[in-house]
C-alpha cells in the first residue's frame, strides 16, 4: 500500500470552500481585532475570567479557536460598549421612544383639529375645507 495522496483525501471540489472559510475567520478576526481596539478594549475590564482579554487576545482566539471564540466575543461587545457608555439601547428604551412620539404626534393633530373646528365655527374655513384638512391630519 503506498501513502496517501493529500489530493486522494480531500473531495473534489471543496478546495474553494476551505478557502472562503480562512477567509472567513481570517476577515472576522481582524475586525474583532479593530472592533476591540475602537472600543477600548483591554485585558481586565471585565473583572477577571476566561474570556476578558484584550485586542491581540480576541484576536488570536478567534483565529485559533474561530468556532466559539468569535460568537463569546460577539456576546462580550455588549459589556464593552456598556462600560465604554456607547451601548446600543435596550428595546423597552426604543419602544419608549417610538410611543412618545406617536403620543406626540397624535397630541399635535388633536390640537390642530382644535384649531380647525375654531376657523370653521368663526366661517373663516368652510365645511369641505375642515373635512379635508382632518382627513389630511388622521
Amino acid at each position: 500500500m503506498g501513502a496517501a495522496n493529500h489530493a486522494d483525501c480531500v473531495p473534489e471540489g471543496s478546495e474553494g470552500q476551505m478557502e472562503l472559510i480562512y477567509l472567513l475567520v481570517i476577515g472576522t478576526s481582524l475586525w474583532v481585532l479593530v472592533d476591540a481596539n475602537s472600543l477600548g478594549v483591554k485585558k481586565g475590564k471585565l473583572n477577571g475570567g476566561l474570556f476578558d482579554m484584550g485586542p491581540a487576545g480576541w484576536f488570536f482566539a478567534c483565529l485559533l479557536l474561530w468556532i466559539v471564540a468569535f460568537p463569546v466575543y460577539l456576546g462580550k461587545r455588549n459589556e464593552y460598549q456598556r462600560l465604554r457608555g456607547t451601548a446600543p439601547r435596550s428595546e423597552l428604551d426604543k419602544a419608549d421612544v417610538v410611543a412618545n412620539s406617536v403620543t406626540e404626534r397624535l397630541a399635535n393633530s388633536i390640537t390642530q383639529l382644535e384649531r380647525l373646528a375654531q376657523l370653521k365655527d368663526k366661517g373663516i374655513i368652510s365645511g369641505e375645507e375642515f373635512l379635508a384638512k382632518k382627513r389630511e391630519l388622521l
